[in-house]
C-alpha cells in the first residue's frame, strides 16, 4: 500500500488528483481532456477501459455498472478536503469489495479537528484555465462539520487526436471544458456512539463533441454539453460496545450520469442532416438533452471489528447491493435493467512472535456474475528492526457491466458494427502472487515488490467473424486462456538534509496481448514507468519539483476482423511548484507541468468517438493559498 497525505499533496500544488497519482508507483493515468481522466494499476488496461480499478470515497464505491470507466476528475470531493489516499495495487476484493480486481483508490475525507480550521485557493493558468477551492471545517465535542467546494474552467489546447491505425490522420477536437465539486459531512459524537452524515457532488466536462465518419472521418453530427455527473450519499453509524469491540453501519448510495445535450446536425451539412434524422428516428431520446447512461446503487454494509487481545484483529461484515439502470438503445439496451448483489467479508491479522500472518476471504453473489469466493492470505517476517520480508497470495474478481452483458446494437448509421448481447459471459478472475522487501534507516527507506498475476476470462470486445449487411458482428467473449501479468516495483524515499526529501519510484509491467492472442506487450500497458521527485522547504521558500516518465505503448482499434495498432512514443513530463510564504496563512506560488510528449490517441468507432488516451499535459499558472 502507498499513502499520500494531505500535506503531500499541498506540497505538489496541483488541483487535480490525477496528477498526484502520477507520482505513485504501478499507477498509469490517461487525460482524455483537461477535465476528464481515468487510470489504471500495474498495466491492466484492457482495450484502454481500465474496468479493473475500484475508486472509494469513504468507503462508498464508484465503480459504474452500466459503463465503465471511471472518470477521476469530477470526483465528489474537493482536494482541500481529502485527508489521505491510499493505493492498494494488486487484487483486493477481500478487503475492498467486489470489483478491486487489480486494486484500489480510497480516497479518505478530513474529519474536523477541534475549533475552526478554513482553507482556500484560486489558481489562473495558461489555456484560459482557473481553478478554485474552498475548505472549512468546525470540530466540537458533540458535533463536528466539514464542508468542501471547488470549481474549474479551461480552455481548447487545440490538439487533435492521431487516429488509430491511421498515421497522419487526425481528427480536431475542442477540449475546453468545466467542472465543479461539493462535499458536505457533519457527525455527532453521543457517547460511545458516532454518527455521520456524507454528501457528495462532482459534475466535469461540459464539452461539445463532433461525430465524424470512421471511414472518412469527415464530420457528422454534434453532441453539446457532454459532462460526467456523480452524487454520493452515506449515513453512518459506528458504536464501541467495549474497548476490544465495535461496530460500523453504513448505509450509501451511488448515482453516475453521463449526460449530453440534444443531438444537432451541422449547419448547411445535408449528409449531416440525413444521418441527423435517421438517428433521430431510431432512437427519438436524441432530439432531447438526456441521460446517455445512468446507475445507480444502493448499498448497506455492517461490519464489526474485534480485537480480542494485542496480537489478534479480526474484522468481520455482509452488504447487500442493488443496482437500476436506465433504458439506452444508444447502448443497445432497450429495457431498465435492476441487478442485484450479496456479499460477506472476514479477515484476521494474528501477530506471533516476528510475524504476522494474515487471512481473509470475500464471498459473494452477482445476478449480473454469479457466485464466487475470493480469498487472501499474507504473512510479514520482521527481520529486525528495520526491515521485513513479506509475501501473499491475493484473489478478486470482476463481474460483467450491463453493457458487457446485455448491449445489442444494430444497424446505426455512426457505427461500423453491430453488437450481439454477452448474456453468457462469466466473471474475470484475478489471482496474484507478491513478495515485498522493505528497509528503514534514520534518514531513508526503500521497498521492493514482485508480483505474478494471472487474469482468466478478461472481458473484452471481439469480432465473431460474422458480417450482416456488409457490417461486423462484434461481441463481449471472456478470453479462453489465462493471461498474466508480471513485474516489479521500486519505491526509495530519503531526508538528505533538513527539510529536504528525495523519492524516487521505479515501475515494470509485463502484460501480455490479451486481445489478439499475440505474444507481445498488451496495448495501452507501458512496460516501464518512473517518478523522480524532491520536496524543500527553507524559511519562507517551498518548492516541489517531479519527473515523469512513460515508457511506449501501443494503441489498437478493430478494423474489420482484425485490430489496427498504433505505437504511442514514450513521455517526459516536469511538474513543479514553488512557493513564497510571505504571511504565516499565506501562501503565493507559481505552478507548471511541462510535456515533452503530448499524445492523443483515438478510435472513431463509437457513437460518441472522443475515446482518447492522452497522458501527459501541459499548464503553468499561478496560485494563492491560504490556510487557517
Amino acid at each position: 500500500m502507498q499513502v499520500i497525505t494531505a500535506d503531500e499533496i499541498r506540497a505538489s500544488g496541483v488541483f487535480r488528483l490525477v496528477d498526484i497519482l502520477k507520482l505513485t508507483v504501478g499507477v498509469q493515468v490517461w487525460d482524455e481532456t483537461p477535465t476528464r481522466a481515468n487510470a489504471t494499476l500495474r498495466g491492466v488496461n484492457p482495450l484502454g477501459n481500465p474496468r479493473t480499478l475500484q475508486v472509494l470515497v469513504d468507503g462508498v464505491p464508484l465503480f459504474n455498472f452500466m459503463a465503465s470507466p471511471i472518470d477521476l476528475n469530477g470526483l465528489p470531493v474537493p482536494l482541500e478536503a481529502i485527508d489521505r489516499v491510499e493505493i492498494v495495487r494488486g487484487p483486493s476484493s477481500s478487503l475492498y469489495g467486489a470489483n478491486a480486481q487489480m486494486g484500489v483508490i480510497a480516497i479518505f475525507t478530513q474529519r474536523a479537528r477541534a475549533g475552526w480550521e478554513t482553507a482556500a485557493r484560486v489558481g489562473f493558468a495558461d489555456h484560459g484555465t482557473t481553478r478554485g477551492e474552498a475548505y472549512a471545517a468546525r470540530g466540537g465535542e458533540t458535533f463536528s462539520l466539514t464542508l468542501g467546494g471547488s470549481a474549474a474552467a479551461s480552455g481548447d489546447v487545440q490538439h487533435p487526436m492521431n487516429v488509430v491505425g491511421r498515421p497522419g490522420a487526425t481528427i480536431p477536437q475542442d477540449t475546453s471544458g468545466r467542472e465543479q465539486t461539493f462535499l458536505l459531512r457533519p457527525e455527532w459524537r453521543l457517547g460511545p456512539d458516532r454518527l455521520w452524515g456524507l454528501f457528495g457532488y462532482g459534475d466535469a466536462g461540459h464539452f461539445d463533441e463532433v461525430s465524424v465518419n470512421s471511414a472518412t472521418l469527415t464530420p457528422l453530427t454534434l453532441f453539446p454539453d457532454q459532462s460526467v455527473r456523480r452524487e454520493i450519499l452515506q449515513l453512518g453509524w459506528n458504536r464501541a460496545w467495549t474497548s476490544a469491540f465495535q461496530t460500523e453501519l453504513h448505509l450509501q448510495r451511488k448515482v453516475a450520469r453521463y449526460h449530453t445535450g440534444a443531438l444537432q446536425p451541422l449547419p448547411g451539412d445535408p449528409t449531416s442532416l440525413a444521418i441527423w434524422s435517421l438517428l433521430v428516428a431510431q432512437d427519438p431520446a436524441f432530439a432531447a438533452p438526456r441521460d446517455f447512461f445512468r446507475d445507480e446503487v444502493s448499498q448497506a454494509t455492517l461490519q464489526a471489528n474485534w480485537t480480542p487481545s494485542p496480537a489478534v484483529h479480526a474484522v468481520a461484515g455482509a452488504d447487500t447491493t442493488t443496482i437500476a439502470t436506465i433504458p439506452n438503445l444508444t447502448l443497445g439496451l432497450p429495457d431498465a435493467r435492476s441487478e442485484r448483489a450479496q456479499g460477506a467479508f472476514t479477515s484476521v491479522d494474528w501477530d506471533v512472535a516476528d510475524f504476522t500472518f494474515s487471512g481473509g476471504a470475500r464471498a459473494e453473489h452477482e445476478s449480473l456474475g454469479g457466485h464466487r469466493i475470493s480469498p487472501r492470505l499474507s504473512t510479514v517476517w520482521r527481520l529486525d528492526d528495520r526491515s521485513t520480508l513479506r509475501a501473499g497470495w491475493f484473489t478478486s474478481s470482476r463481474s460483467p457491466t450491463v453493457q458487457e452483458k446485455y448491449s445489442r446494437l444494430g444497424d446505426i448509421p455512426l457505427l461500423p458494427y453491430l453488437q450481439d448481447a454477452s448474456v453468457d459471459l462469466r466473471p474475470e478472475e484475478a489471482r496474484s502472487f507478491e513478495v515485498g522487501y522493505r528497509r528503514s534507516g534514520d534518514r531513508w527507506s526503500l521497498g521492493l515488490t514482485a508480483f505474478h498475476t494471472r487474469l482468466e476470462g478478461l472481458i473484452a470486445l471481439r469480432p465473431t467473424g460474422a458480417v450482416v449487411g456488409g457490417k461486423l458482428v462484434q461481441r463481449y467473449q471472456n478470453n479462453p486462456e489465462p493471461i498474466t501479468a508480471r513485474g516489479l516495483e521500486f519505491i526509495g524515499e530519503g531526508q538528505p538534509a533538513t527539510g529536504w526529501r528525495l523519492g524516487l519510484s521505479l515501475a515494470t509491467t509485463d502484460f501480455k496481448d490479451p486481445v489478439g492472442g499475440e505474444d507481445r506487450q498488451a496495448d495501452y500497458a507501458p512496460r516501464a514507468t518512473a517518478n523522480l521527485w524532491t520536496r524543500w522547504q527553507r524559511g519562507p521558500w517551498s518548492g516541489f519539483v517531479a519527473v515523469q516518465r512513460q515508457g511506449a505503448y501501443s494503441a489498437s482499434a478493430p478494423v474489420g476482423t482484425t485490430y489496427a495498432r498504433s505505437q504511442v512514443p514514450a513521455t517526459t513530463q516536469l511538474q513543479f511548484n514553488l512557493g513564497w510564504q510571505p504571511l504565516r496563512n499565506l501562501r503565493l506560488a507559481c505552478y507548471g507541468i511541462n510535456a515533452t510528449h503530448p499524445t492523443a490517441e483515438a478510435s472513431p468507432v463509437a457513437l460518441t468517438n472522443a475515446f482518447a488516451l492522452r497522458y501527459a499535459r501541459r499548464e503553468v499558472g499561478l496560485q494563492v493559498a491560504w490556510h487557517d
